[in-house]
């Protein structure tokens, strides 16, 4: 389930792509067409969602979807925005199952892909130690998660719990263990990749008035009603 990369020797592979997503000296998501696929990086060189490279590393198969590891990258002339696909964890279910009978996925698997999610705000997570923030979104009776750096968390409005919101990321899809090896591993979770503040659209901004505080404003009045007719 991944892009095709050339060249199928024990050397490095080489493959080309749209970057979609990098994190510097770490890894960043290509994508062409309607597929995706996760690099590692030998070198800091800075990237940008839109640039068109080259890369050239090895097969990492540690993961339940294979990428590229110790890559070398070679920018190309030629990049430009990528347009997101909107689905859901239900969609991406429903996409796979082509793949139980042996077929390949229609139009495509959705792992490493740039894709568009709505929900509602569940809860907000500091993810302490690695500097992002994670966003719980619920929908279809499932639970999506988003993770933003937190010093692009920082520069958003203020986001309210039970806000519908419109997520943009790139797609890292959670799947099943597996307890033979004839069996395909099912969809289990869905996490987004966020770029920046501009991936996270609020739609319809929940209440100020949540449970809570109208319980404290409720006991608030009744304190002072009850000091005015002691008074």
């Amino acid at each position: 389930r991944q892009m095709c990369i050339r060249d199928r020797s024990l050397h490095r592979r080489r493959t080309e792509g749209t970057v979609s997503y990098c994190e510097k000296g770490d890894f960043c998501y290509l994508q062409e067409g309607t597929r995706g696929i996760r690099v590692g990086l030998a070198s800091e060189d800075p990237l940008q969602p839109g640039y068109r490279v080259e890369v050239a590393g090895f097969l990492d198969i540690s993961g339940q979807v294979a990428g590229l590891r110790g890559a070398l990258v070679r920018k190309i002339e030629g990049g430009e925005a990528i347009k997101p696909v909107p689905t859901s964890l239900a969609a991406i279910r429903r996409s796979f199952e082509p793949v139980t009978r042996g077929m390949p996925s229609n139009p495509h698997d959705f792992d490493g892909l740039l894709v568009e999610v709505t929900g509602r705000l569940l809860s907000i997570q500091r993810l302490t130690g690695q500097g992002k923030a994670r966003l719980l979104l619920g929908g279809e009776d499932e639970l999506i998660s988003a993770d933003l750096a937190a010093s692009d968390f920082d520069r958003l409005p203020e986001l309210r719990v039970g806000s519908l919101l419109k997520i943009t990321g790139v797609a890292v899809v959670e799947y099943g263990a597996t307890r033979q090896v004839q069996e395909l591993s099912q969809p289990m979770g869905l996490n987004l990749l966020l770029r920046g503040v501009e991936d996270v659209e609020v739609i319809d901004a929940a209440s100020w008035w949540t449970p809570q505080r109208l319980g404290v404003a409720a006991s608030v009045l009744g304190f002072v009603l009850v000091a005015v007719l002691v008074w």
